[in-house]
């Protein structure tokens, strides 16, 4: 089999590599590839870096079928051998498959000069017809299967130092739903009285950040309005540990959480074309509900609209059109949101755009008169129809796959953005409100809690909130251990989140 210049780069065994592909594109081949590449060079990075493990002299098992004149001396091979070359996939499934690609593609090695008919693969740095079936042999017992196995492997030499109560037995995904569930639950029905202290020692949670786990608790409740939806919350964050404690330590500094690194990361996750040609479709239909209300300016805005109302933003943001930049223009995208959603459904997952066929009204006014005061009943009737139709096309563009993601980035725009939309009255407050600069890993509803221990590590932004690590760093480590292990880790959980 030839190879694609991709391909051949894979096979350079002195660089880190990752092959990102789509599905029947040759993934698997390449790695397999780059395993026999490990096996027959001789000269390579790890074996210059690394020392030679210990290798058996000869090999005992009926398999092997050539004789010792044409087997390889292992102790002396300058390659590396299958039990010193790890393959982790994530499941047992690929772990099979690839240990069988390997097995077919070792059983085709043969000497001679380099050729691929297909059937056998010759190459020079074979120089034994029995090498290959060595290596046959080896393979059994190579490093292949998924990463939990793996692991698996590497502590079980080890579970009597480790304890008595570990379990040889996986944590399968019901047992950990149901062992996060348990321990969340507990923490739930706990008292916040600090006189009731002990209950919550009792439960597995340490004495020393019993207050603040408790006091982290109520804050979570308060937040997400209850314990359903807060325990939906941290068990999406148990699920993606791995992830959110990466990106959050993208975004912070010696100094907590960076604007700038934030910002950063947010905008790599952008698609600036699929910004642009979002914004230039709301864009678009927006501009519809101008050119209505200029068309019926006689009974809908006789002498113009107020500098300051919604109908003076939405003609600025239309007039003006999306930024050049695709932070800007998710900053345009907000104000659009902000000047035609009601206040309480900016966060909500199904938007009413343009309610009861009229912009919002509220401490900001809207600024023009309902389409019922046109008196020509057709003229009447074709408003109340169009601006329907505008507030259906504005849902459909929002709701769709590009949309719900646009929404996400647009609403991240709304809480980190510190401008207001154009034409906002002096007392009005952007809902929501931005976050607070310099940026805080938890912005407090209330005072403190004085329980927090003055030895805690402190934020370096507010000097009062402990360190902000993620909930799931905890609770993502919840193994089949005793209920009160499991409690403790949730509680400090608990304890180390941030909001």
């Amino acid at each position: 089999m030839r190879l694609n210049t991709a391909q051949r780069l894979a096979l350079n065994l002195d660089s880190h590599i990752v092959i990102d592909a789509g599905a029947g594109t040759g993934k698997t081949s390449t790695i397999v590839d780059r395993v026999i590449e490990h096996y027959l060079t001789e000269d390579q990075r790890a074996t210059r870096l690394m020392p030679k493990p210990e290798r058996p002299s000869k090999l005992q098992g009926g398999s092997i079928v050539a004789p010792a004149s044409e087997r390889v001396d292992l102790r002396e091979w300058g390659g590396l051998l299958p039990g010193e070359v790890v393959l982790l996939t994530f499941t047992n499934r690929a772990a099979d498959e690839m240990r069988d690609r390997l097995r077919r593609s070792i059983a085709r090695l043969q000497p001679g000069p380099t050729g691929d008919d297909g059937t056998r693969r010759s190459d020079p740095r074979i120089r034994h017809k029995g090498f290959g079936e060595q290596l046959l042999t080896l393979l059994e017992d190579a490093p292949i299967g998924t990463i939990d196995s793996f692991l698996n492997q590497l502590v079980s030499p080890y579970r009597g130092i480790l304890g008595d109560a570990l379990s040889r037995e996986n944590v399968s995904d019901a047992g950990r739903v149901l062992l996060v569930g348990s321990a969340l639950n507990t923490l739930w029905r706990l008292p916040s009285s600090l006189s009731h202290i002990g209950e919550a020692v009792d439960a597995g949670i340490p004495a020393g950040i019993a207050p603040e786990v408790l006091a982290a608790r109520d804050r979570i409740a308060r937040h997400y309005s209850g314990r359903r939806s807060a325990a939906r919350v941290l068990r999406s964050l148990v699920g993606n540990s791995v992830f959110i404690e990466e990106a959050a330590r993208r975004i912070m500094d010696g100094d907590g959480i960076s604007p700038e690194l934030l910002h950063q990361q947010i905008m790599a996750s952008v698609d600036a074309e699929e910004v642009a040609d979002h914004a230039a479709a709301v864009h678009s239909i927006a501009q519809r509900f101008c050119d209505l209300v200029r068309e019926n300016s006689a009974s809908m805005a006789l002498s113009g609209w107020p500098a300051d109302s919604r109908m003076a933003c939405l003609d600025a943001l239309c007039t003006k059109g999306p930024p050049g930049d695709a932070w800007g223009q998710l900053t345009w995208l907000s104000h659009i949101l902000v000047c035609t959603l009601n206040p309480s459904a900016l966060m909500k997952s199904r938007q009413a755009f343009f309610p009861r066929a009229h912009l919002p009204s509220d401490s900001w006014e809207s600024g023009i008169e309902r389409y019922s005061t046109i008196p020509d009943t057709n003229a009447r009737a074709r408003a109340k129809d169009e601006i329907q139709d505008i507030a259906t096309d504005l849902r459909d563009a929002w709701s769709s796959d590009r949309g719900r993601l646009m929404l996400h980035f647009t609403r991240v725009a709304m809480l980190l953005s510190d401008t207001t939309p154009p034409a906002t009255p002096t007392d009005w407050g952007k809902p929501p409100s931005p976050l607070s600069r310099p940026l805080c890993p938890r912005d407090w509803t209330d005072p403190p809690p004085a329980t927090i221990s003055p030895s805690m590590p402190r934020c370096a932004t507010c000097r009062t909130c402990t360190s902000s690590t993620w909930a799931s760093k905890a609770l993502s480590r919840v193994s089949r251990s005793a209920r009160r292990s499991t409690i403790s880790m949730t509680s400090r959980g608990f304890r180390e989140t941030c909001f």
